[in-house]
């Protein structure tokens, strides 16, 4: 399977990160003896991840509850190190948590709002006990204030979105399930990216404009993030699963109004960290897209936009980039957490190389050697590499050398290529065209639906949904 290249960015051999991720099955840091530490079972919880990286504010020895659910996608790094390994604990754990997380933590409703309709729901909150939260709830007895912008745990939420495992999960066992849960969470995530199809919801999207994470339907631009990202990867899920090309067309309408190769990367403030570091879970997704156009050999203009895009950005990221804990002060919570995520960008870097150019690509694999030795070098022998959540960012991405694209698969992207106007183009905003769209489906018995959910006050005169 790994040979075959059908699962994108699976190796076919291990690397230097092997033994720390075989912590995950072995003696008291595997997930199995985790689960046991807070009797993870019952019908709400069998197949559940112990979050023990949530006790590092806790100074007590109580037991602390934190359930994780499938942040970062443990589903397909288990089933990545199942088909790497043979390991058959590896193949346990994750169709354990498939079946959790398609049968309790996907909100299996269409009576709420389509934001939230369908949706994958996040762990439970950090740094505090979950008390009577489970991942569908809030919990009255958890404090407040806990951490800078902490707003509680909960969801739907468009930053927690993960299809790949479970659409792996299907193709490897059959299970229609999994299938149906990733289809769920990809319509879930295209109803929050691009709204519902109502006045009311296009009303809504243009008052929040601008808000953090979401669309900006004033500029018809996505958010460099996580979310993003994950909403691309889940188009590209569903195209695997359905074989549906306009989830491909999507995928690129979504690159091309959330990054461009002229953009002035400074204004996008990424030395912030805390509050765009996420910017290369997007880029990791692009890579993915540009595998797939070239696997389809459709070398179009909209392959030419995302090369040229990851070109400029992988650039910067040649000049500026560092090991995240090269300046803990900065961070908020300087923890091993930051180095899973610096793996992010040797995937990136690796999959860039061939496509810079030559005097570019050796200094990149100067730079990853560089990341790469200071990684290991914190991990290696640091308590929290054996906690979930880095565990699992190690599942996802420290398998980085099968990013690395032959140079006779790589097709360079020039400034100086005749398509520069079809690079540049983006579909400008027009609040007579946005408004145009959503007349075109009107429905009042759908927008009365939708009117109600969202203002329950009105329903003893409108009635129920």
């Amino acid at each position: 399977v790994a040979a075959s290249k059908a699962i994108s960015f699976l190796p076919d051999t291990t690397n230097e990160f092997h033994d720390l991720i075989q912590y995950g099955i072995r003696g008291d840091t595997s997930f199995f003896h985790k689960r046991e530490v807070i009797d993870e079972f019952g019908w709400r919880h069998f197949g559940e991840l112990y979050a023990d990286h949530e006790t590092a504010l806790n100074s007590d020895n109580d037991v602390f509850v934190s359930h994780y659910n499938n942040q970062y996608d443990p589903i397909f790094g288990m089933l990545c190190q199942w088909i790497l390994t043979g390991e058959r604990a590896w193949f346990t754990l994750a169709d354990a948590l498939a079946k959790h997380v398609a049968d309790i933590d996907v909100y299996h409703t269409d009576k709420d709002k389509p934001e939230y309709n369908g949706g994958l729901f996040w762990h439970t909150d950090h740094y505090v006990q979950a008390c009577t939260a489970t991942h569908r709830t809030y919990s009255k007895r958890q404090p407040s204030h806990v951490y800078e912008d902490h707003a509680g745990g909960g969801g739907p939420g468009g930053q927690h979105g993960y299809t790949s495992g479970l659409a792996l999960h299907y193709l490897l066992t059959g299970s229609p399930t999994s299938k149906k849960a990733a289809l769920s969470i990809t319509h879930w995530l295209t109803h929050y990216y691009e709204g519902d199809g109502t006045i009311v919801g296009a009303l809504l999207a243009l008052k929040n404009s601008g808000s953090a994470g979401l669309k900006c339907v004033k500029t018809n631009t996505y958010p460099l993030d996580r979310g993003t990202g994950n909403y691309l990867h889940a188009l590209f899920d569903r195209f695997k699963l359905l074989g549906t090309q306009s989830d491909i067309d999507s995928a690129a309408h979504v690159i091309r109004h959330t990054v461009s190769p002229q953009d002035d990367i400074t204004s996008r403030h990424l030395e912030d960290v805390e509050n765009t570091w996420f910017y290369t879970v997007f880029l990791q997704a692009v890579c993915r897209f540009i595998q797939i156009k070239t696997q389809l050999n459709t070398l179009d203009s909209d392959y030419d936009y995302a090369v040229k895009s990851l070109q400029h950005y992988a650039r910067w990221m040649l000049d500026n980039e560092y090991a995240y804990l090269d300046k803990p002060e900065i961070l908020e919570f300087p923890n091993q957490t930051w180095s899973g995520q610096d793996l992010r960008k040797l995937c990136i870097l690796h999959f860039a190389a061939s496509l810079l150019r030559e005097s570019d690509a050796k200094r990149v694999m100067e730079k990853i050697h560089l990341l790469k030795d200071t990684i290991l070098a914190r991990l290696k022998n640091h308590h929290e590499t054996s906690t979930t959540r880095v565990l699992c960012l190690m599942m996802q991405n420290a398998h980085y050398e099968a990013y690395k694209i032959e140079p006779k698969q790589a097709r360079k992207v020039t400034r100086d290529e005749p398509n520069e106007s079809a690079i540049t183009h983006r579909q400008p905003y027009s609040v007579v065209k946005y408004f145009a769209r959503h007349l075109r489906h009107f429905s009042f018995q759908r927008e009365r639906q939708q009117f109600v959910k969202r203002f329950v006050q009105t329903q003893k005169w409108l009635g129920k949904p």
